[in-house]
């Protein structure tokens, strides 16, 4: 090898490598969108969306821990907390078991981000703070219409379409001060923890 090409492979850029494991297609796409847009970051978001098959919460937490043997540099477990108190209705220990898994996850390193009802409300604080009480996901949608009348679940545009408010949904979502044990029902999200995890946010520019 040449000098001069040992310098150039030594400028080469090795991104880090992000497993961010998610439910739903909205989340799917938006972590997609994300990792085209911002190629500068020197992070490459590996989506994972969870089929049928992991469609409990064990069988969630099993699969998440299995990434820990992959060379991720970071994995990111983002949950939708309508579905665990759907559960609940037949499980009775299902919230507690999750706080369970939570702790064992953060406990490894992993970073467990929670959104209830559902991610929906996420994109809905990029346009307001709103702390209410929602029933499901639905009635969250419901006020991210009157603000994205055009949302569709499933598009490709949705983080570029919602940059710009990017560091006001960031201050949202802090100031909702995340999942609480003794409150698990409570309205929030802690979509910031993925943004504020190694300066990302600075990274893109939020709001650019």
């Amino acid at each position: 090898m040449t000098k001069a090409s040992r310098r150039r492979f030594s400028k080469r850029k090795i991104n880090k490598v992000f497993a961010v494991v998610v439910e739903g297609q909205t989340e799917e796409k938006y972590f997609k969108s994300m990792n085209q847009k911002e190629r500068n970051i020197g992070i490459d978001i590996k989506p994972d969306r969870l089929t049928n098959k992991y469609k409990s919460l064990i069988d969630q937490y099993n699969y998440v821990d299995s990434l820990l043997n992959q060379n991720y540099d970071a994995i990111f477990w983002v949950l939708d907390f309508d579905f665990i108190i759907n559960e609940s209705q037949y499980d009775n220990q299902i919230i507690q078991n999750f706080i369970t898994y939570r702790r064992r996850m953060e406990n490894k390193g992993v970073i467990v981000i929670v959104n209830n009802p559902c991610f929906e409300y996420w994109l809905l604080l990029h346009f307001t703070f709103s702390n209410k009480l929602y029933q499901n996901c639905k009635c969250a949608e419901i006020d991210l219409n009157k603000y994205l009348p055009k949302y569709k679940k499933a598009s490709d545009e949705l983080y570029s379409e919602l940059k710009k408010q990017l560091p006001i949904a960031i201050n949202n979502s802090k100031n909702l001060n995340g999942f609480d044990e003794e409150e698990p029902k409570k309205t929030m999200s802690e979509m910031h923890l993925f943004f504020e995890y190694e300066g990302i946010t600075q990274v893109i520019g939020g709001g650019d």
